[in-house]
């Protein structure tokens, strides 16, 4: 609602008068490519976090042109269900439908129904088709446990259609005869697909959809660089995962480069979504007034005592795309260390005289010997700028030196702030400058330091704010589950 000296007006109260255009939306191509294998009608990719995106929302934007990710905060076997959802929800034809044995009992079947979302099954004894069950058919049974698939499904006069049979020759029979499901078999009567009035209407209703060749809906799948690594990427791809998208905090990771080449080594024609998002802390430092000296990558790390080039680095990870070896290479006075280089046990970015640390790659990656190296050289200050990045020996270390330490839960909680500004404005239908989401995200961060400081001085501690973030942290939850009546 706006507001005007006093007057309220809502949005039926304006007119937004469109000027002119030539542009007609059949002349805007807004395809672009995921990966050289995978188009996509809208320039639309769903984020790999946690609890975002399962089969609702992934058919959904498949649907539109786009493509969702599953999520891995589930296990695998839950996450390839989600998979094959939305492989098996729709297809001109469908290859693989859900199958169910005569000998399997209803209640088995009712269940394989309501995980996909289908109102009837194709029963098979092997691959040779001997029936069908839909709703009619186990609609009076009382006892789901007790009854055999066997015992109510349709098995006289079904209809099929041979390998090879069109969509409009398809929704021919399925008006003839009544039915909403057409089974496709090969001349030895074994089921090879499965057609529906339903999956036809779709092809006409979404023409954009994001579909393979075989004309299943597209779906990307998230696999994280633990010990299940490939085993999770294995049951994804057998559950029909058109892309992996590796979720990490930091692309430019040892890890991370490991679990790309486990993946790519053991699938080698599987579409692999990897990258780096942390970028800009360099930036942000530069434009508060402080001089970073030195960034690290997975080959190693980068000295630069005049302070680093923002926008060199930029050129060099962004465009170039190549390693900080570039970087030493066009700056002069730059000085490269690699990896095979650094102190046993330690990472040798941490090993430079400064006075403020901002470890931003990934967890555990600041360890006790870190910790000390930087204490010794005199840091005063280290805010983490990723996921737990320093070990808890190290923490404990930053806390009893009564330095300046910012605890991940506290510090990086931009992410999760700037997803509130994105909320905030879809709600209000605004779309803010950079300048303005910046310096609400400035007010947001400010207001976490200050109720983690605070809070520490209250309970006797003053300055640390690991236990001021742990308190005013259980503090805001028990406040919210109070006022829930909980």
């Amino acid at each position: 609602m706006f507001t005007n000296r006093g007057k309220a007006l809502t949005f039926d109260d304006i007119l937004l008068i469109p000027g002119f255009s030539d542009i007609t939306p059949d002349a805007v191509d807004i395809t672009t490519w995921l990966t050289p294998s995978i188009p996509l009608r809208i320039p639309l990719l769903s984020a790999a976090m946690d609890t975002v995106t399962e089969a609702a929302m992934a058919i959904s934007m498949a649907r539109m042109g786009g493509i969702g990710i599953i999520h891995k905060n589930m296990p695998v076997s839950r996450q390839r269900l989600e998979v094959e959802k939305v492989k098996k929800s729709e297809s001109g034809m469908i290859l693989d439908p859900v199958t169910i044995s005569p000998n399997n009992t209803v209640q088995e079947a009712l269940d394989l129904m309501s995980d996909f979302r289908v109102s009837g099954l194709p029963v098979v004894e092997g691959d040779r088709l001997v029936g069908i069950l839909t709703n009619r058919d186990v609609r009076f049974v009382e006892d789901a446990q007790a009854v055999r698939v066997a015992e109510v499904m349709t098995s006289e006069n079904l209809v099929t259609v041979p390998m090879g049979t069109s969509l409009e020759e398809s929704k021919r029979h399925l008006h003839e005869h009544r039915i909403e499901k057409l089974l496709v078999v090969d001349e030895g009567g074994r089921l090879r697909g499965l057609i529906t009035m339903k999956d036809i209407d779709k092809v006409q209703k979404y023409p954009n959809a994001c579909k393979d060749d075989k004309g299943r809906l597209r779906v990307g799948a998230a696999i994280g660089i633990g010990r299940d690594c490939e085993a999770r990427a294995e049951q994804l791809l057998e559950g029909g995962a058109d892309v992996l998208v590796l979720d990490s905090a930091h692309g430019h990771s040892v890890n991370v480069l490991k679990a790309i080449r486990q993946v790519k080594s053991a699938f080698p024609t599987c579409q692999l979504v990897a990258g780096n998002v942390a970028t800009y802390c360099c930036e942000k430092l530069r434009q508060v007034g402080a001089k970073p000296v030195t960034v690290s990558d997975s080959r190693g790390m980068i000295y630069d005592p005049e302070g680093i080039d923002v926008a060199l680095l930029k050129q060099v990870k962004e465009v170039e795309r190549a390693p900080l070896t570039r970087y030493a290479e066009l700056k002069p006075g730059a000085q490269h260390t690699p990896t095979s280089a650094y102190p046993k046990g330690r990472n040798a970015v941490w090993s430079v005289p400064c006075d403020a640390a901002f470890p931003s790659a990934t967890q555990n990656e600041l360890n006790l010997a870190d910790a000390q190296a930087l204490l010794a050289n005199g840091c005063r200050c280290v805010v983490e700028g990723a996921n737990m990045p320093s070990t808890i020996d190290a923490a404990h270390a930053f806390v009893k030196a009564g330095i300046h330490y910012g605890p991940a839960k506290a510090a990086n909680a931009g992410g999760v702030a700037i997803s509130q500004l994105e909320m905030a404005q879809n709600a209000s239908m605004q779309s803010w400058s950079f300048e303005t989401v910046d310096g609400k995200l400035l007010k947001i961060m400010q207001g976490i330091h200050n109720s983690a400081a605070e809070t520490a001085k209250e309970f006797g501690a003053p300055g640390n704010l690991v236990l001021g973030a742990n308190i005013a942290g259980f503090r805001k939850v028990a406040d919210a589950m109070i006022a829930q009546g909980i």
